[in-house]
């Protein structure tokens, strides 16, 4: 978030949390700067912020042996498809895919937006 607050959706839902939310769980943490107008930073945001109170979406992990959930979905939220949704909503990423897909992973976020980041230059 721009206040320096993380916002995801874990167990208990879509929240904010503080920055050490997680902290000593992960031996190494990868932040990526996706380029994007003000415009899209603005609709990002006010998307993610609207999602916050939702569940968490336990399907998600029923996706990897049953491929016919939406993904896009806005009642529940897995982390990545959370974050994936709202690159789309702003049109950083397309909101229809080539290939139908039942889930979105971290790996998956990261490789679709390894094109709009810094990185990916």
């Amino acid at each position: 978030m721009p206040d320096g607050r993380y916002l995801g959706a874990i167990s208990d839902g879509v929240k904010v949390r503080s920055q050490s939310y997680d902290a000593g769980h992960f031996s190494k943490e990868m932040f990526l700067e996706v380029r994007a107008t003000p415009e899209q930073e603005a609709i990002f945001y006010a998307f993610i912020e609207s999602q916050i109170g939702k569940p968490y979406d336990t399907w998600a992990i029923l996706a990897y042996f049953y491929p016919s959930r939406d993904w896009q979905s806005f009642d529940a939220w897995y982390c990545s498809e959370l974050l994936a949704t709202g690159l789309a909503e702003c049109g950083i990423l397309p909101k229809e895919m080539a290939v139908k897909f039942s889930r979105v992973t971290v790996r998956d976020l990261l490789l679709l937006v390894s094109t709009r980041t810094e990185a990916g230059q």
